[in-house]
Formats: structure tokens, C-alpha cells, sequence
């Protein structure tokens, strides 16, 4: 599992891991991610986002993501969303959140 540091705006560099970690920071606030690449036919990927103990963040999917919208956390909680590729862009899968 990859991980990544958590920024206001996070570049996911799809062709390392299938599977990344994040963990916010209370002083940073919201994030976007971005995938760096549409990924290619077949392909999946896994992101686990921990939220820090002070309040949830709002995570935006941004660049090569098509998505069920902006995910908005819980404190001391984690979210799990999965996306599969159809080599044009990353579709999400599954959202699974209050973990």
C-alpha cells in the first residue's frame, strides 16, 4: 500500500500501487485528488483515507476520476473507495464510510 502525504491538493500516481493510504491533517483542511494517469482497461484501485481525530475533511476526486460526488468525512472515522479502469478514465466501484 502507497502512501500518500496528505495536501491540499494530492497527485495520485496511479502506475505505483494499487493501493493507497492517506491520512488528513486538521491544519491543512480539504484536499483534492488528482490521478495522474485514466489507468489502463481492467486496472483497479483502492484508496483508504483516515481522518484525523479533530474533524472530517472533505475530499474532492478531481483529474481522471468519475465519481458519486465530493466525500465528506468523520472525524476519528475511515473511508475505503475502490474505481476501476475502462482505460479512459477511473470509475468508482464502491464507497464504504464511518469505518
Amino acid at each position: 500500500m502507497a502512501t500518500l502525504a496528505y495536501a491540499a491538493t494530492i497527485a495520485l500516481d496511479t502506475t505505483l500501487a494499487g493501493a493507497y493510504k492517506t491520512t488528513t491533517i486538521h491544519a491543512t483542511g480539504a484536499a483534492t485528488i488528482n490521478a495522474s494517469t485514466p489507468g489502463t482497461a481492467g486496472a483497479r484501485l483502492v484508496l483508504l483515507i483516515v481522518n484525523d481525530a479533530t474533524s472530517g475533511k472533505t475530499i474532492t476526486l478531481g483529474t481522471n476520476f468519475i465519481r458519486a460526488g465530493t466525500l465528506t468525512g468523520t472525524a476519528s472515522k475511515a473511508a475505503v473507495l475502490s474505481w476501476i479502469s475502462d482505460g479512459s478514465a477511473w470509475y468508482e466501484a464502491g464507497r464504504i464510510t464511518g469505518l
